[in-house]
Order: C-alpha cells, then structure tokens, then sequence
C-alpha cells in the first residue's frame, strides 16, 4: 500500500469534504486582512528556515539546497518580514506565547542568526516572558559547540530528527546522519541544558516489520527525554519515494492492519515507559510539550519565511514556496503571501 490523503476511508472522504481549501490572490491591504482580524490576542509564531544539504526521499516541505552566502541573505529578509508585520499588528495587542522553527534544516544556521531573529521577535512583538523558542534540528549537525551555542542564543527546546535506529532505514529515507550521530545529538542537547528535548521517529516505512519498530520505540524511550514524537510515513504525490513506491523500486509500506498494530505498540511501550499521550503523536514524561505547529489550525499563528503559513483565525494565508521570490519580494518592501482564504467558523 501507499499511505497517502486517501488511506484513511471515512477520514479521507469526510477531509476532502470538509477541507476544500482554494487560496487567492490578496485583493485588500494587508491592514485589512490583519489589523484587528484575529481571534484571539495570544498568538504563536512558526519560523520556515529551508535549507538542507540534500534531499530526502520522503520530505513534502519547502526546501532549498544550502548556500551560505544565501543564508544571510534570507535571515536578513525573515527580519524585515517580521518588522513589517510588527508596524501592521502594532494595535492588535497580540502576545506571542511560543515560537517554532522548521525546516528544511533549521540547525544549519549559526547562533548568531537565532539571536538576531529572536531579537527583531522582541523588538516588533509583546513576547511572553513565558514563551519558549524551539527549533527542529538534524543529529549530524548538532555539535556540543553548536548545541551550546543554540542555548546561549536563547533557544529553549529542540526537536532532533532521529526517526530511526536502524541505519537501512535512515538509507531509505535518504537521512544524511548515522545511529551514533542521533545518540550524540541527544546527548549534546542534554549537556547544552535545553529546557525540553523531544526526539521525532517514524513508522510505516516501506519494509518495515512490527517487531523492527517495537525495537526502535525501545530505544527511544531508552534514551530518556522529555517527549518523543512519532509519525506515520505519509507518501506525497510529489515527493521522490512516491514514484519509487509506484514503479516498485523500493518495498511496499506496511499494511492497515500492521499500522493499527504500529501504533498500538508505541501506546503501550510508552505508557509503560513513562510517556503520557498528550495528543495524536506525542508522549511526554510530564504535561510539557515541544513548542509546535499545532497552533496552525487551533489559535492564531503568524508564519514568517519561504513557504510558511499562518492563520488569524479568520483567514489562512501561505506565503510563496519560491526562496528566492519570497526574498526579492522583501527586498521590494512587497509581502510575500502567495495565497491567503477566509476560514469560516463551521470549518
């Protein structure tokens, strides 16, 4: 099977009947679309950082093959983005209460990057003194000088994609790390002092039996941090491995009967571990939690960078997937959304 947007039977149906989203062209100022068009005051901000060093088989999000010179350019850019938003939000009495940044592969930047957008957040928003910036980050890049150094920037939480701890599997999701490079990020993070660790592992992978997952469910658990998180590999129409799985080039994904078994598993071995669900994907060792994107759909949310999306609560927007037009369009003093919807209250 290929588990995709219609592997879910009732779900898929009910999805494409409820979620037929089309994003438009802003025909108003941005003052009318924002200004004071949010639902609630306490918003969260999402960061897109999409850069990589290559790519994998498997990953659906805005990338962009990394370049340092491109990089400045591009952290430049997110800080004007930011202080454009903060003049038009000036009124709106908003607090950002969590900050979240994606990728791509966010842990390429350097700490002084993160300082200087952690900075302009503070300068053009009221931010919580609560608040908590996380960031998603790939194992080898994480030195103990660049998880050190992340921490003194005044980045909280990180989020490493270990997703396996099987080396054939991380191959197949064309992952650049190694099983000892997870083990040592997890570490680098623990000693740097980070207020929250979660690790992201995935299952259903193509070939992947039940008892190779239980295995990795183990070991992360084993490794003793505060959340794990764990997600189902879905297949994208527009992703590599997507015509790898149709032409058979690598083996089929596991049935729906081995996903529901899965995921079962992962319940059990991690209650029994210590891990709460705290929703669809998370087990925490307490009530904490990554700062995630979850707010997306649930609470305003602001997006900054190439491909980022944000909602008011009444409207949606999704800035252009092209870096290099979102920088230019910067630049020009032009907001880069691509697309932007209203979102009614039934929805």
């Amino acid at each position: 099977m290929i588990l995709d947007r219609n592997s879910f039977g009732i779900w898929s149906f009910l999805a494409k009947r409820v979620f037929r989203a089309t994003f438009r062209r802003p025909n108003l100022s941005l003052d009318e679309y924002f200004g004071q068009n949010f639902a609630q005051r306490i918003v969260g901000i999402y960061i897109h950082i999409p850069f990589c060093t290559g790519r994998c088989s498997f990953c659906p999000y805005v990338k962009y093959m990394f370049e340092r010179s491109f990089v400045r350019k591009y952290v430049k850019a997110l800080k004007l983005e930011i202080e454009f938003y903060g003049k038009v939000l000036k009124d709106a009495e908003l607090r950002v209460v969590d900050i979240h940044a994606g990728g791509g592969t966010p842990s390429l930047l350097d700490a002084k990057d993160f300082y200087e957008i952690i900075e302009a957040l503070k300068e053009n928003f009221e931010v919580n003194g609560q608040a908590r910036f996380g960031i998603e980050v790939n194992p080898e890049d994480f030195t103990a000088e660049k998880a050190s150094e992340f921490a003194d920037s005044g980045i909280d939480e990180v989020s490493i994609g270990v997703q396996s701890f099987f080396t054939h599997n991380l191959k197949l999701l064309g992952r650049r790390h190694s099983v000892e490079d997870s083990l040592e990020a997890i570490e680098n993070a623990r000693n740097a002092g980070f207020k929250l660790i979660n690790i992201d592992m995935m299952y259903m992978l193509p070939g992947q039996k039940l008892k190779e997952w239980i295995s990795d469910i183990k070991i992360a658990a084993e490794q003793e941090v505060d959340e794990i998180t764990i997600y189902p590999t879905l297949v994208t129409s527009y992703v590599p491995a997507y015509k790898m799985l149709k032409g058979e080039k690598i083996k089929e994904q596991p049935s729906k009967r081995t996903f529901k078994e899965m995921l079962y598993a992962a319940y059990e071995i991690l209650k029994m571990e210590g891990y709460n669900p705290i929703e669809i994907y998370g087990f925490s060792r307490s009530n904490e939690k990554y700062a995630t994107v979850n707010l997306e759909m649930e609470s305003p949310l602001l997006g900054f960078g190439a491909g980022a999306m944000g909602f008011t609560g009444y409207y949606e927007y999704q800035n252009t997937c092209s870096v290099r037009e979102y920088v230019r369009s910067i630049y020009k003093k032009r907001y880069p959304i691509a697309g932007i919807r209203k979102v009614d209250k039934n929805e």
